[in-house]
């Protein structure tokens, strides 16, 4: 499950909140690798929308300790005063 607030000032259009499999907990386009999304309508300044979304670990993908990170707006099709806050990152253990 996510959450996603709109910390501005005015409603944001209707945006993807994307999910990536990263080795660290900093989100980079080149290396991070796209594992599930979830479209979000439609959201008040200071509104929240929670969800949950399914996303798949690849196949064949080596044990050892990886990073899901949530980045909201993923596709930068809103217009922001503030785009260092779209992201937030969990640990996880793939076995």
């Amino acid at each position: 499950n996510d959450t996603t607030k709109n910390q501005g000032g005015k409603p944001a259009t209707t945006f993807t909140t994307n999910f990536y499999l990263s080795v660290d907990s900093v989100y980079q386009a080149a290396s991070d690798t796209l594992i599930g999304s979830r479209t979000i309508l439609t959201l008040l300044n200071g509104a929240s929308n929670a969800g949950s979304s399914s996303v798949t670990i690849p196949l064949g993908k080596a044990a050892g300790t990886y990073y899901i990170i949530a980045r909201a707006d993923g596709g930068d099709s809103v217009v922001e005063t503030l785009e260092t806050n779209n992201t937030k990152s969990y640990r996880i253990v793939v076995q």
